[in-house]
């Protein structure tokens, strides 16, 4: 055998023994592993009083929490409607202010135009109007959760928006019909 042989049989001697080597200490690993694991069950131990009770259950009572549609619909319909009172309360109210400040005007003759005066009604109306917007998605957004915290879908609670919207602008018609008959009285 030459050195050239005989040094790549050293060289794979070698890297058999370090392969060898290696996979005999993850083998230990792995088995001590395992005895933590047999330790940590030897370690436990059991209950010395019964767990279960032995008492003997006579019946069981199913509640059943979910509310049908119609229960919810009602529950949100009465919370909307307080809200269109107590915004009709706010712009009747701003109605007949506007009423006695036209009238006051026209009896001192005072020289203000009826743009200044649309202007400062017109401006808390739409103040109402967008408290009670913001109010109204509250409520329908509270509306809209409690049904899918049922189950059912948010579609119910369309007809809700689309009465609002229907109710806001006629509500905008009279006030406008009421405003004209102010100046022409």
């Amino acid at each position: 055998m030459n050195n050239r042989s005989l040094m790549i049989f050293a060289f794979l001697f070698i890297g058999i023994i370090i392969i060898g080597s290696n996979a005999i200490t993850e083998e230990e690993k792995l088995s001590s592993d395992h005895t933590a694991q047999r330790q940590i069950e030897r370690e436990l131990t059991l209950p010395v009083s019964t767990v279960f009770s032995n008492r003997k259950i006579d019946e069981v009572t199913i509640v059943n929490n979910e509310k049908s549609v119609e229960e919810i619909k009602s529950t949100y319909k009465m919370k909307f409607e307080d809200l269109q009172e107590s915004t009709n309360v706010k712009i009747d109210s701003l109605l007949e202010e506007a009423k006695e400040d036209y009238q006051t005007l026209e009896r001192t003759q005072e020289k203000t135009s009826l743009v200044d005066f649309y202007q400062k009604y017109a401006s808390a109306g739409q103040v109402i109007e967008e408290e009670t917007e913001q109010q109204f998605y509250i409520l329908y957004e509270d509306l809209t959760k409690k049904l899918e915290q049922h189950g059912y879908s948010e579609e119910v609670a369309e007809e809700f928006k689309e009465i609002y919207n229907e109710q806001k602008q006629e509500r905008k018609t009279e006030l406008v019909k009421k405003a004209i008959s102010i100046v022409k009285s």
